[in-house]
């Protein structure tokens, strides 16, 4: 029998409610970088799920706190459902701002909650927490009981399960991170080789914004993103990752471009002075731990240099000097100890042509 977090799980991929974009992630009102966002508010415009949400939280109020007179919606994306929800229970609303009004009567909570009342808050998805037990205080402040909280969605973040426990707030969710996160994998939505990498995010969020941000501080990964197909390779995990995350060793490339059999290879595929001129700029490209660079008239030195390492499976890039930014993630994940696989992901803003040049080559890595 599935469960209510697989059934609105499935519900919430069925209307495209969730979106992952891992080199261009959101940015919640917490301010931490999410590659991964759930916009229940969705569900409103589907009648029938917008049923389904109001009936599922009017039945977990009513099992699991019966004593409740009256609901409040977190403001903004809750004020719907929790509506909704009351009216279905046939209870007084409030809503609950995140601050006062900066006009009128200078409100925090509009409607009215009577000092006493047992009320149980109805939030449309936590993160961190914060706005959530943000409106447990103020109606806590108003003379109120909390009774509990019920919201569609959380991500499961040690630092919300946290707060919430330290506020003494007993909350309840119609689905959850784990449940979406194996509903996407069931249905191709999202590749298994992601997985890890959402499961890392999530127990530390704050990395993820050195994947998208560049030495100056105010580049973002570029909207466009290209991902290679997963390739197997015949190497353990960390000797691959030991040979790509230092660029030294990419210095090879200069003594392999002179090999006679090399360019006898390309000599069919390239005339003779465009090689002579490719291997002049080879020839000249300098190498260190941490970049490649070359020089390219008339831009002067062009480099891509990693910018984060995650031992051993994650490297990531980024041009500089370069008149098309390019943000490069490559993944490393075992599949035996002697043997592993790899997915490139590449951020760029491309215009139509060149991206149509280099999509397929791109995928197939």
């Amino acid at each position: 029998m599935e469960t209510l977090e697989k059934i609105f799980a499935a519900k919430l991929l069925k209307v495209k409610a969730i979106k992952l974009q891992p080199t261009n992630p959101f940015t919640w009102a917490s301010g931490w970088k999410s590659p991964f966002y759930c916009d229940n508010r969705k569900t409103l415009s589907y009648p029938e799920l917008r049923n389904f949400v109001k009936i599922e939280i009017g039945r977990l109020i009513a099992e699991r706190f019966p004593e409740a007179d009256a609901i409040a919606g977190v403001a903004t994306g809750a004020i719907p459902q929790g509506a909704l929800v009351a009216d279905l229970l046939n209870l007084p609303f409030v809503y609950v701002r995140s601050k006062p009004k900066d006009h009128g009567l200078e409100n925090l909570i509009e409607g009215e909650l009577r000092p006493g009342m047992k009320v149980v808050v109805v939030e449309d998805l936590i993160s961190t927490g914060g706005s959530s037990l943000k409106a447990v205080e103020a109606i806590r402040n108003n003379g109120c009981e909390v009774s509990g909280m019920v919201a569609a969605y959380t991500y499961g973040f040690d630092v919300a399960a946290q707060a919430f426990k330290a506020a003494n707030v007993k909350l309840v969710t119609l689905t959850n991170y784990e449940a979406v996160v194996a509903e996407a994998v069931r249905i191709g939505y999202i590749d298994p080789c992601d997985v890890e990498v959402l499961n890392e995010w999530r127990k530390d969020p704050g990395p993820l914004e050195r994947l998208i941000v560049s030495s100056t501080g105010k580049r973002k990964m570029s909207k466009q993103q290209f991902e290679s197909n997963i390739k197997p390779i015949p190497y353990a995990q960390p000797c691959v990752y030991a040979k790509l995350a230092d660029l030294n060793n990419l210095s090879v490339i200069k003594e392999r471009f002179n090999d006679p059999s090399v360019r006898t290879m390309m000599s069919g595929q390239v005339p003779e002075d465009k090689l002579n001129q490719l291997n002049e700029r080879i020839q000249e490209m300098t190498f260190d731990t941490d970049s490649v660079s070359c020089k390219i008239s008339p831009l002067g030195e062009v480099s891509l240099r990693i910018i984060e390492r995650e031992e051993p499976k994650c490297i990531k890039f980024e041009t500089v000097n370069s008149p098309i930014h390019l943000n490069l993630w490559i993944q490393l994940l075992p599949t035996s100890e002697t043997a592993c696989k790899m997915k490139l992901t590449v951020g760029a803003e491309l215009n139509p042509f060149i991206k149509g040049m280099v999509a397929k080559p791109l995928k197939e890595g």
